[in-house]
């Protein structure tokens, strides 16, 4: 049979239908290659782990996860406008990415565009207490909330806010 002859290579082809369906992905298998491309990040292999998840980008674009992982590697290797178009893709598909929020906080105090980076950051810290409950207290001790607060810190030190 003709490759073309086929409803769901043609869908794919006239970009219809993204590649998880069409190549008959799961969530599973998706979730094996994402660990990969994490234990290669673990290992300071940043490209390689940027090649992983740029091919899972290609699986399924909706992956906001998969968008929040490439701003982080493109921040480790100093990419900061790549980081924040990631970081940026992440949060139209999944707003309430406190780690997509925390990051793209992250690079705008870096490009010094101080008051976008406070917003980030004040936004996580607010979607961090919005919830009550145990599930919300473990969000609240996580990496990217207590990375959040010091950052506003500095925002606040560098534009003399007390």
């Amino acid at each position: 049979m003709d490759e073309m002859d086929n409803p769901i290579a043609e869908q794919w082809a006239a970009g219809l239908l993204p590649l998880k369906i069409a190549a008959n992905w799961t969530d599973n298998q998706i979730l094996i290659v994402a660990d990969l491309g994490y234990a290669l990040a673990e290992h300071g292999m940043n490209k390689q782990s940027l090649a992983v998840f740029e091919g899972l980008l290609g699986v399924d674009q909706n992956l906001s996860w998969v968008n929040t992982a490439l701003g982080v590697l493109w921040l480790r290797v100093e990419e900061l406008d790549r980081g924040l178009s990631y970081h940026q893709r992440a949060l139209e598909n999944d707003p309430s990415d406190i780690l997509a929020l925390v990051n793209r906080g992250e690079a705008l105090l870096m490009l010094k565009r101080w008051d976008l980076a406070a917003r980030d950051l004040s936004g996580a810290i607010g979607l961090a207490h919005r919830d009550t409950g145990a599930a919300a207290d473990a969000l609240r001790l996580s990496t990217p909330v207590r990375h959040a607060t010091p950052l506003l810190s500095v925002i606040h030190d560098l534009r003399g806010v007390k």
